[in-house]
Formats: structure tokens, sequence, C-alpha cells
């Protein structure tokens, strides 16, 4: 434990003071939490912070806040940048949630010792060694997921004094009221799990009727308490954004098409393909690394890697039956997430953060069982004529692959692409100068003493990068070059759909005394249609003045009234 410890702390110690400018690790996500940590430490702790990219009532609230109330109260007390704290802070608590990792696997019948060496196991998947680090809410997310699941799973089992009972179940409240608040979608994957395990008890009868009831019924009354919370600040959230011309575009109901996905998606080789890239690999790197490694030639081992990974899995769990339905909970609690919010999966790396864990835990679950390995010392040792050499050569080579699953965990991280992706050297040189450009123009801008100053900004998408670091109010618009969409109709209706909102927003927002001072396009060459700027700026009787910056990637032009 204490080598994975320190495995997953030497990735992140040389990244913590990295700008949050790299696109495959969602900087636009990373910068919205930053935004609210950086409020928090400056002015205070309230329910709800400013996301200045939307327009009136200029928040959005998604998440409840609990990590940025706790990276923005470390914020006030240390001398570092807001991505170092948060990445500290992220880190911190993904840790803290080892020690619940293991009482929920002593929960389930592993000794302490057995429960740290698969919790280990968690520290050094690339998943948790790359995302664990990141400026966003996964691991809070996840520290109180596994909370509740440990909690719930600790009170089942447990049958002593009644007030430790309740105090046991009382956490698991706790948590998962947290959970749900932090992220309903993480804490849904923990509480299907938490059904599954139950149902398996169930089926096995391993309590007795008096006791199931008394443990259950708390529980159930712990769960729909979470879930109802969740929901009551859902509700909460999207009664603000209601009143907003673009805010309105985020409720709940708004998104809930785009979260959950197709049956289309669902039947896509490339949602399945997500599966193995996104899941499997990142949760057993042995096939990551012979796929990515050094030596490209170890790619032919991948299937036969593969095939013996199953047969590794299958041949432990058959020697000890009671173990496959528990294995079987963890793969569908797994697959629960993906299954249920397929295109949050489908588009966003991180959500895997949420349910990784759980594979990787099931797997090592079954193939470090003591008690199998124990039976199969000694069969290996014992001359008895009625196991043949076949069996025990069998028994050998398992052994090995389970041992093998742990060591090359423990080594192919180096061989990850995730150790390049958030080194800020290893970006683009026109990526480099574009983050660069925009942490510096802040600088360069008029003040904006009273607030009121707003900026015009383009980019591939919506994005919270473009506020965070000039820290100014904006308004994102869609401004694409003809050639982005070429053929595709569907996308200029929304172009021209949302442009037509934000242009009613803008003129609000005139009326009510703001400013449009500017407008910032990232990248102009592909995402700007000059024809469309000048149309858009002229129907706010705005016009350009004069050129802050510009370059290929990167340009701020001052606007006036025309």
């Amino acid at each position: 434990m204490a080598l994975a410890y320190l495995v997953n702390f030497s990735r992140a110690a040389p990244e913590l003071d990295l700008p949050l400018a790299n696109p495959y690790a969602h900087a636009h996500r990373q910068t919205q939490t930053a935004i609210a940590i950086r409020q928090y430490a400056e002015d205070g702790l309230t329910l709800l912070h400013e996301i200045p990219t939307f327009g009136e009532p200029w928040v959005l609230p998604m998440e409840f806040p609990v990590y940025q109330w706790v990276a923005a109260t470390l914020a006030r007390r240390v001398d570092w940048s807001i991505e170092k704290v948060g990445r500290v802070c992220s880190l911190i608590i993904l840790y803290a949630s080892i020690p619940l990792l293991i009482w929920l696997l002593t929960s389930l019948d592993r000794t302490p010792q057995q429960a740290s060496c698969i919790a280990a196991m968690v520290l050094l998947s690339p998943t948790y060694q790359f995302w664990g680090r990141s400026v966003m809410i996964e691991s809070t997310a996840l520290f109180f997921s596994i909370g509740y699941v440990a909690a719930a799973l600790s009170s089942l089992r447990y049958d002593g004094d009644r007030l430790i009972r309740v105090g046991i179940l009382l956490i698991a409240l706790l948590c998962g009221i947290l959970a749900a608040l932090v992220k309903i979608t993480t804490f849904a994957v923990a509480f299907g799990f938490v059904v599954l395990v139950v149902a398996v008890k169930f089926w096995k009868r391993e309590i007795g009727v008096r006791q199931r009831g008394v443990a259950v019924g708390g529980l159930v009354l712990a769960t729909v308490v979470s879930i109802l919370c969740g929901r009551i600040w859902v509700g909460y959230a999207d009664r603000i954004k209601e009143t907003g011309l673009l805010t309105v575009k985020s409720t709940s109901a708004s998104l809930h098409d785009w979260n959950y996905g197709t049956l289309a998606l669902r039947l896509t080789p490339e949602y399945w393909r997500r599966f193995w890239d996104w899941g499997v690999q990142e949760a057993m790197p042995t096939f990551q690394s012979l796929q990515w490694g050094p030596d490209r030639w170890l790619s032919a081992l991948n299937p036969l890697a593969i095939v013996a990974f199953v047969l590794c899995v299958v041949w432990f769990a058959t020697r000890e039956r009671k173990n496959i339905l528990i294995f079987l909970a963890f793969l569908l609690a797994f697959a629960s997430g993906p299954l249920v919010f397929a295109n949050l999966y489908f588009e966003h790396t991180y959500y895997w953060y949420a349910n990784l864990w759980l594979l990787i835990v099931g797997v090592f679950y079954v193939v470090w069982d003591p008690g199998v390995w124990s039976r199969a010392f000694v069969q290996l040792r014992s001359g008895s004529p009625h196991v043949s050499i076949v069996q025990r050569g069998a028994t050998v080579v398992m052994m090995l692959i389970a041992i093998g699953l742990g060591l090359v965990t423990a080594g192919a991280w180096k061989f990850h692409e995730y150790s390049d992706w958030q080194a800020f050297d290893k970006l683009g040189r026109d990526e480099k100068n574009n983050w660069l450009a925009m942490r510096s123009l802040s600088e360069k801008l008029p003040k904006d003493d009273d607030r009121k100053g707003v900026y015009l900004y383009t980019a591939a998408g919506a994005t919270p990068e473009v506020p965070y670091f000039i820290r100014r109010r904006t308004l994102y618009v869609r401004l694409t070059a003809p050639e982005m969409s070429q053929g595709n109709a569907l996308r200029v209706d929304e172009a021209s759909s949302w442009n037509r909102a934000v242009t009613a927003e803008a003129i609000s927002l005139q009326q009510k005394g703001y400013r449009i001072e500017g407008i910032i396009e990232l990248f102009p060459k592909y995402f700007v249609d000059p024809q469309v700027r000048r149309s858009f700026l002229e129907s706010l009787s705005l016009e350009e003045g004069e050129e802050v910056i510009k370059t290929e990637s990167f340009r701020c032009a001052m606007l006036k009234r025309m």
C-alpha cells in the first residue's frame, strides 16, 4: 500500500502547478471548477458561485460545491496557485478514499491485509493516477460513494450493539446524501452495487429474517433520503437555470437525451470499444502496456494476454464458488454507469473514474482470494495420485498470471500515454502560444472595477477557459467557418439558433448597463467566418476597434458602438 501511494504521488507531484491548458484533460471542465474555487477563496463561501460565460443570472449550478469549499479554504491558507490547490485537494481526497475501500472489502470477507493489496491496485490504475490529480469533483464524489457503500455493507453484516449499528447507518446516510449532492451519476453506480450485493445476501440467506429486515430497512431509509436530497438539489439548480435565456438550455430536462444517449449509440461498435479502451485497458494496464509500450512487437501478445486473463478469472472464481456472485455484482455495477449514462461515458473520459474501481476490485477480489491460494499450495505439495500433472501445471500457470496482473499493473504506468498528456511542454506550438497569450491577456484589458464588462468569444465549444484566464464575464458565440459546417445542416441550424439566443442576451445586458467590450477568438482560422462575425456584430450595433493581440491561434479585438 505504501508503494502504491508512492507511485501514485510520484506521477502527480511534478505536474501539480501546471496550467489548465490540456484539451485532452477536459480543461473546460477543470476551469469551471477552478473558477468556483477562486471565487470562494476571494469572496468567501456561499451556496452558489459565478460561471461567467452564459449571461445572467451568471450562475450555472451543477454540483453541490463541497470540493470547491474545501479547496478554497486551503487556498486561503497557502500561497499556491488555484491549479495547485485544486490538484492537491483532489489527490488528498482520493488517498482518503482508500481506507474506506479497505473497510468495504473487509465487509466482503477479506482480511485488512488482503483488502489493502486489492485497494492498492486502484491507486496504481492509470485512470486514478491521472484524473485523481485533476481540478474536478471526481475524487470527492468517489470518496462519499465508497463511504456510502462501505457503511451500507457493514450495517448489513454487523450484529452487535444497536447503537453502533445506528452509527454505521448514519455514516451511510451522511455519505449517501453528500455523494448524491456532489454527483448523482457517481452515487447511482454505488447505489446499484449495494442493491446487487444485498440481492446476493438475500439469495444466499446469510443473515436471519429479523436481522435482515432491520438492517435493510435502515439502509433503504438512508438511501431514499440520499436520493431525495439529490433530487431536491437538481430541482433547485434547474429553477435557477430557467431564469436565463442561455442557462435554460442546461437544465436537467434539456440535457436528458444528451446525458442518457440513444439506443442507436448503444448499438454502435465505437460505443462498445469505449468499454475496452477506457474501461478494461485502464483497469488492467497489462493490455495497455502491450499495446503502447516501447517494444511494439509485444502487441502481438495482446490476444494471448486477454485469453489468459479471462481464463485466470474463471479458474479462480470456480475454485471458490461463493465469489462468483460477488464478482458478477462488481462487474454489473461497473457496466451500469456507461450502460445507463451512455453518452456521458462515451464523450467524457473522466466519467469512468466513478466506476472503474469496481472492475479492478472485482477482478482482484477473485484472483487474490487467500483461501484459494492456501488450498492451491496444499494441492501442489501433496503427493496425492488424484492430482494429475496437468492439474498441477494449470494451477501453477494461473497463480503466476494472478501475480503477473499485479506486477504489470504496478509497472505499466510508465508506458501509458496519460504520462505525457498533462505535461505542458508536450502541447503543440500553436496550443501552447494560445494558452500563454490568454493567461497574460487579462493584464492588457481595460479595468473592470464595476464588473459590467462582457467579452464575446468563439472556440470549438462553450468553455469556462476563456473567463477563467481573462477574469472577465463572457458570452460564447458560434461563428463557425463554412468548411466546419459544410454538409451538416443540423450544425448550421444549431449555430443559428444559439446565436439568436446570444444576441437577445447581449441586447438585454446592454439595456441593463453592461458593456460588450471585446471579442476573443480561439483558432480563428477554423472557428470564425469573418462574414458571420461582421453580421453578428452589426446585429448588436457594434464594430471592431483596436486589436489587443493577434496570432495564428489567438486573437482579441476591442469593440465599440457603431
